[in-house]
């Protein structure tokens, strides 16, 4: 038995698909199952309530598991205990590949204080650490549909990966012995912020014009959808660095892992095109 965390969310919701797909025995974990079940693409699968700030959920989802994917969380630590307490045999984990970032940062602090946890605890792990998530980039639909663009650093090159992509690996994590013990580094492509919305531009068939604005107007909108300052100073560094660096390493990991090159944005487009009109 598989016991997806995060099922409901834009990964999470694809390790189930695929997992079904497979016909793996899978649970689905989320903080309110049944609103997730009715909106769950995938049917026939038992859900259950999992809360990350609330431990008393952990042991019941976790009964009869033998693998779990993992998204970091508050309390983390407990449910590392719980799996182990359970009899979990792999824990394959979201992490980031920002733990190998040579600059400090407290995202990948954070997801490295986990990946510590679960390599103390004894039980086999696979860490997949992503970088930016193609899926990011949905925040970008109100402007489109506006007709403007307004970003910190458009010529920000950010290193952006499809999640289907980190999804099939996770599988690949869940289901295949030789990548226990591993971190792969789940890259994709180069993007600047202006080059996604230029290929936006294309598919819709207008003209997206995009305007940069200063970091302390980003901090309003930042504010707004209840990012922390540690959090978003975070990111506009990275923003701001990404212009002229590259500072997370490329890697071929997941064509390695998949045996094809990764999902490209046009590939990413194609599904969510839709969104932007």
């Amino acid at each position: 038995m598989i016991f997806i965390t995060g099922a409901s969310g834009g990964v999470g919701s694809l390790v189930l698909e695929y997992a079904v797909a497979q016909n793996l025995s899978v649970r689905a974990g989320s903080r309110d199952p049944t609103k997730s079940a009715v909106k769950s693409k995938v049917k026939a699968v038992e859900w259950m309530k999992f809360d990350y700030n609330d431990p008393s959920s952990f042991a019941a989802c976790l009964h009869g598991v033998d693998k779990m994917f993992l998204y970091n969380g508050p309390n983390a630590d407990k449910i590392v205990s719980e799996a182990k307490h359970a009899g979990v045999k792999l824990i394959v984990f979201m992490s980031t590949s920002l733990v190998t970032s040579e600059t400090a940062s407290n995202i990948g602090a954070a997801h490295a204080a986990v990946e510590k946890v679960i390599q103390e605890s004894g039980i086999d792990f696979v860490f997949l650490r992503g970088c930016e998530y193609m899926k990011n980039e949905m925040r970008l639909i109100p402007m489109v549909k506006a007709g403007h663009v307004f970003t910190i650093y458009p010529k920000s090159r950010g290193l952006y990966v499809h999640e289907r992509d980190v999804a099939e690996v996770g599988i690949a994590a869940l289901t295949r012995s030789d990548l226990i013990g591993t971190a792969p580094i789940l890259t994709g492509w180069r993007y600047r912020t202006e080059e996604i919305v230029e290929l936006i531009s294309q598919r819709i068939g207008k003209k997206i014009p995009v305007t940069e604005i200063s970091e302390e107007i980003a901090v309003e909108g930042m504010k707004k959808h209840g990012v922390s300052e540690e959090i978003y100073r975070e990111i506009f560094e990275m923003k701001r660095r990404w212009v002229t660096e590259e500072v997370l390493r490329k890697s071929d990991d997941v064509e390695k892992i998949l045996g094809r090159p990764p999902r490209t944005f046009a590939d990413w487009l194609d599904e969510k095109i839709s969104f932007f009109q």
